[in-house]
This record gives C-alpha cells, structure tokens and sequence, in this order.
C-alpha cells in the first residue's frame, strides 16, 4: 500500500457504533441528507441496523453507514423491486446503505480513502455475521466507484421518492473478492483485503 493512502488512512479509526454513538452516527446521516437532497430518508430499520462509523481526531464522527443483516429482509427497497433474482437460493444477503460523510471531508483523496475504509468495515462486519453478499442501491454517478470496489452492477433500478435519479441495484458475493482481487493489484485492493490494519475495530 502506498505510504500516501496508509498515511491518509491512519487518520481514522473506523468501528462499530456503540449504543452512545447511534445517536450521533443518526444525527450525521439526518443532517447531511438534509443538506444535499432536502429531505431524509426514514424506514424502521433506521432504529434497528447495526451503524458502522469513522472517526478523526480531532473532529470526532465523520461518516457513517447502516448495516441491515439478512433477519431484516425482505429490505424496504424490496417493495419497489425484486431481489431474489440477483442472490443465489442459499445466499445470506445484507443491505448497506445511508452512507454519509461531513462535507468537511469530501475532498479528494481523503474522501476516497475514508469510502474504501467504510467498505473494509462492512465486509469485515459481514463476514462476521455469516453474509455471503453485500447488496447496495446507488445514484447514476457513483457506479464507476462501486465497480472498482468489486460491486456488480444488476441492470436493476427503481425509483426513490423524493430523488431526482433512479437508484441501482449493486451486490458483492463476498466469497468471489479474493479471485477478482488477483487480476488486478492497487492500493484500492490492499486496503479492501489487508487483514493487518490496527484502525479497525468490530
């Protein structure tokens, strides 16, 4: 891994919310939709999913995302289009999605670093849990990123109330990660399968 991208990297520690940092992890999420599409999305399991988070020092909590195992399926999204057919029958799906990151952290390369650095959280997390694919549905433009973190895209795409883009269905067999990996080798890659970085915690 380039010293540049571990540099930026060690900037954070990325976990698993605690009961006290849902709150907060809740609070960042309503405040950035808020501010970049007018309005927040909400389902019940808003309450209920595990909260994967970032820190820095000294800023405290800057991105977050929302975990949803396979005991929360069918997803909310479900209702708006079928899954079933993009899963193996014996696959153990979970959702990711609410990914949120403070404005004040978006410049390249640090916002790209603190992306993949979430993406490592829910594979780990995943892999924890027994999940045999992550599933996400994205806007138009972030696509090309998703693929390059080994996301597949579907063909599938729904509507969202209240946004201006349709929304792609994108899912990651986890089992497939390490083969696809092989072709092609980048700090993107390293980051994604390094099992040796001390700023993870589950």
């Amino acid at each position: 891994m380039g010293l540049s991208a571990l540099r930026l990297l060690s900037e954070f520690l990325f976990k698993t919310a605690t009961n006290e940092e849902r709150a907060g992890a809740l609070a960042l999420y309503r405040r950035v939709y808020l501010a970049d599409v007018g309005f927040v999305p909400s389902d019940l399991p808003d309450e209920e999913g595990t909260y994967l988070v970032a820190h820095h020092q000294p800023q405290g909590l800057v991105a977050t995302l929302r975990f949803l195992g396979p005991e929360h399926r069918p997803f909310d999204f479900e209702k708006r289009c079928d899954l079933a057919p993009l899963l193996s029958p014996e696959s153990s799906a979970a959702l990711i999605g609410r990914f949120c990151v403070d404005p004040d952290f978006r410049a390249a390369p640090r916002s790209m670093i603190l992306h993949l650095g979430m993406l490592k959280l829910a594979l780990a997390h995943a892999r924890g849990k027994g999940v045999s694919d992550l599933v996400l549905y994205t806007q138009p433009h972030l696509i090309r990123f998703y693929r390059s973190a080994y996301f597949h895209p579907t063909g599938v795409s729904f509507d969202y109330p209240n946004l201006p883009h349709r929304m792609h269905v994108m899912v990651l067999r986890i089992a497939d990660l390490a083969g696809r990996s092989r072709q092609r080798s980048s700090a993107r890659t390293e980051i994604l399968l390094s099992e040796d970085l001390p700023n993870f915690i589950l």
